[in-house]
């Protein structure tokens, strides 16, 4: 983890890919600027080369399991949301399974991205015909339990859904 006295030059977060409006990384995003830490001293806490974390950013995508361990870097718990178009709050059925924390739950990692294509009526199979994802990438997806953040909005939008990372800081 990242500590306090461990952060790089604030003006490093501030420019470069960090400063471009990132819509998906956004959450964490915003922990590196408050904390000022830059994506060289979060590659460095990841163990990762410097440029591999810094197109993350410049392309404003990677896989949810690699957002999970920068957060964990940060301190941080990353949490997969998935919400009807337009509502901040889900409510696929009364448990709120829509908001499932990534690692320390039962459920997979995509289980609230699942719940959402169940939830608005429609299978895995049809919910990749409106993405336009092959089925069998889409399955291999879900099998795997990690996806591309583009992908996982893809499918989102295309089922009336909008996904969101959110971090919650992790209490020692």
């Amino acid at each position: 983890m990242i500590k306090e006295n461990q952060i790089g030059n604030a003006k490093k977060t501030a420019r470069g890919p960090a400063a471009r409006k990132n819509v998906r990384l956004k959450p964490l995003l915003d922990v590196m600027r408050e904390r000022s830490i830059s994506i060289e001293s979060l590659a460095n806490a990841m163990g990762l080369p410097r440029f591999t974390v810094n197109r993350w950013f410049k392309l404003d995508d990677t896989r949810l399991s690699r957002v999970e361990a920068a957060a964990a870097a940060l301190g941080y718990e990353a949490r997969l949301s998935v919400f009807r178009q337009g509502e901040e709050t889900t409510d696929w059925d009364s448990d709120g399974i829509g908001q499932v924390p990534i690692r320390k739950h039962s459920c997979k990692r995509l289980m609230p991205l699942l719940e959402a294509i169940f939830g608005q009526g429609l299978n895995v199979s049809r919910a990749s015909e409106a993405a336009t994802i092959c089925r069998q990438t889409m399955n291999a997806m879900f099998v795997k339990d990690d996806a591309a953040l583009l992908t996982i909005w893809r499918i989102a939008e295309a089922v009336g859904c909008e996904a969101r990372i959110t971090l919650t800081k992790i209490e020692n």
